[in-house]
């Protein structure tokens, strides 16, 4: 298990969650919820400007490639 760092932006501030790399992003997205005092089922959270899956894990979202457009 490796040590991994998350930034997240919220209203223009960057937040930083510390995790391991076989975190699922579901709990790394509720340790933001609470560090920013938020419901996080009111809170959307994006990663290539598509919805976060929060069943893979950190290291799995990693992994995901954001897909040109095709000409």
């Amino acid at each position: 298990m490796t040590q991994a760092k998350v930034d997240f932006k919220y209203r223009e501030t960057t937040y930083t969650i510390e995790c391991l790399s076989t975190d699922k992003m579901e709990d790394v997205c509720k340790k933001l919820a609470e560090k920013i005092g938020k419901d996080l089922n009111l809170l959307d959270f994006l990663y290539l400007d598509d919805p976060l899956k929060g069943e893979l894990t950190f290291e799995e979202t990693l992994k995901i490639k954001k897909e040109e457009p095709k000409p």
